[in-house]
């Protein structure tokens, strides 16, 4: 997974910078990790890149509120696009667009 920094925020649309020859593909996802142990928290923000914009900068729309967010957090390349459970175990249940259950069931 590729790391990277926030460089620029405008509302939902967020410019992330990765190194030369670790930039994410588009839709892949992006974690922005918002605690500073680096550890997965419900605070972060994920986000899918839509642009590759030269010099290791992707613009990405974010899918979790923006407010607070500063320059410079590290972020992440996820590797892969969004990924949502599906089976039988979850049919019925409420998810997110992160694929978190959002109906207190566990």
């Amino acid at each position: 997974m590729a790391k990277g920094k926030v460089v620029q925020i405008i509302g939902p649309v967020i410019d992330c910078q990765f190194a030369m020859g670790e930039i994410p593909k588009i839709n892949d996802a992006i974690r922005i990790i918002t605690s500073s142990d680096e550890k997965e928290s419900d605070n972060d923000v994920f986000a899918e890149v839509l642009q590759q914009r030269g010099n290791g900068i992707v613009r990405c729309v974010s899918f979790n509120a923006t407010e607070g967010l500063i320059r410079g957090l590290d972020c992440e390349s996820m590797g892969s696009p969004l990924k949502v459970p599906v089976g039988e175990e979850i049919t019925g249940r409420l998810f997110n667009a992160l694929g978190q259950p959002i109906d207190d069931l566990g």
